[in-house]
């Protein structure tokens, strides 16, 4: 038989008193929390809980017995403790041996809710990979992910069932575990809450930069941090106002955040042309700068930038987030540079709007552009001549591209503004691509102002 327990980590501090639960990390008050509870019995009741090694029935039986408010508090607690690491969670064999382990994964993880759990759950945007000799579950949004030892067959067969989508749900252990993977859904947390946060970005940072032999773990969190000397630098009121000198100057708009309010319809002819002066392939003989040398042969193809070995390993995606575009014209399209064409791909609305929430979030404003440039790159095309230093030279590459399209955009009276590396997962969700061969790289936010 197998079950979950749940027990305090070493450095989670737990106390009470009549009427309140508080919980922090010890040392510290800064992520002190209290929240109450109701008499001095059912707070007790909830300190013995959260202070034990304790089986996840336990408190589920907790959470039916107490009143409404009591009950929403008691969620609240276990639920913040699991979020920010004070709980560990652990699937238990016979012997006391530990097969796998539950982790949060976001500032909205879950392991209790209000309502009874669902026995549904979508597996669209999950993935299973083995780190470290360890294989690892992931709901690509980032919001739970399950670990075990590589050798454990077991579990390999129950979550290879989960990921091909068989009923097999024969022990109570499995439905814990698939408890769990429906709790953390986000369909459970999509809020304006969640989606305000960075949660999904800094948490999962795009892990390719660390699949392709950069080993820094970049989380982004610079962004929450409180003793961070850059934090102390950035001038925030100069960042969050708009830049104007280019407006009162009468000049082309060069690095400037056009959201969709003020942002003009831009035509598929017009956004063609963009793409064209950026990214279009061009042969020698049409280049006017390239003179009789050798290097510049009428057979070779060049773009208005340069690329490692020549490869040119991007690719370039148009999402359009407005909705006042007359022309029935397809949301997501791909740049096809040899053809100097859009071809049309099949949308999706759920994650189009995630990863225009992300560009609203980068950009710090309260709408997202109406126009996103996305740019992955190929991976194995340059990882097959330039070994481990690939992904560093395709992020060069990808910055050679965007000031490529920096020109294009200001010689259009374009305004664009980058946004980093956003959800990767959901982004090759959407462009139908395999994240392990063509990855995403940058996206770019840009727009053109409305007349007057």
């Amino acid at each position: 038989m197998y079950s979950i327990c749940i027990s305090p980590k070493p450095d989670t501090s737990i106390s009470c008193s009549k009427e309140r639960v508080f919980v922090s990390k010890k040392g510290t008050n800064k992520n002190k929390m209290a929240i109450k509870i109701g008499g001095a019995e059912e707070v007790a009741r909830v300190k013995e809980i959260l202070t034990k090694d304790t089986q996840i029935s336990i408190y589920k039986d907790l959470r039916s017995n107490l009143g409404l408010l009591a009950r929403s508090n008691y969620i609240k607690i276990v639920n913040y403790m699991f979020a920010s690491s004070m709980l560990d969670v652990k699937l238990i064999g016979e012997g006391g041996s530990c097969y796998c382990k539950i982790e949060e994964n976001s500032y909205a993880a879950k392991i209790l809710t209000l309502r009874p759990e669902k026995l549904n759950l979508s597996i669209d945007l999950m993935s299973m990979n083995c780190r470290n000799d360890k294989w690892q579950l992931e709901n690509s949004l980032s919001k739970i992910i399950v670990k075990w030892k590589k050798r454990e067959a077991t579990i390999t067969r129950y979550i290879t069932e989960v990921m091909e989508g068989l009923d097999k749900w024969e022990d109570e252990w499995k439905n814990e575990v698939y408890n769990l993977l429906v709790l953390n859904m986000e369909s459970e947390i999509n809020n304006e809450l969640v989606n305000s946060m960075w949660a999904r970005h800094d948490i999962s940072f795009n892990k390719m930069t660390r699949d392709h032999d950069d080993l820094t773990d970049r989380t982004g969190s610079y962004r929450f941090g409180t003793k961070n000397e850059w934090l102390s630098r950035l001038d925030r009121n100069n960042a969050l106002e708009p830049l104007q000198y280019h407006i009162q100057r009468g000049l082309p708009p060069y690095s400037q955040r056009i959201t969709k309010s003020k942002c003009a319809e831009i035509d598929t002819k017009e956004l063609l042309e963009l793409f064209n002066r950026a990214f279009a392939n061009l042969k020698a003989k049409n280049a006017n700068d390239c003179g009789n040398s050798e290097k510049y042969n009428f057979d070779i193809l060049h773009r208005p930038y340069p690329s490692a070995g020549g490869i040119y390993e991007q690719k370039f995606y148009l999402l359009k987030t407005e909705s006042k575009n007359s022309e029935k014209s397809a949301r997501v399209m791909n740049y096809n540079c040899s053809y100097r064409n859009f071809v049309s791909q099949e949308g999706n609305e759920k994650l189009q709007q995630l990863i225009a929430s992300y560009l609203k979030r980068c950009w710090v404003s309260s709408e997202a552009p109406a126009y996103i440039l996305l740019i992955t790159g190929i991976y194995p095309a340059l990882s097959y001549k330039y070994n481990n230093i690939a992904y560093r030279l395709m992020l060069l590459n990808a910055g050679c591209a965007l000031s490529s399209f920096y020109e294009a955009c200001r010689s259009l009276n374009i305004g664009c503004c980058p946004g980093g590396t956003g959800p990767t997962k959901a982004i090759t969700k959407l462009l139908g691509v395999d994240e392990h061969i063509e990855t995403p790289v940058l996206e770019v936010g840009f727009g053109k102002h409305t007349p007057g």
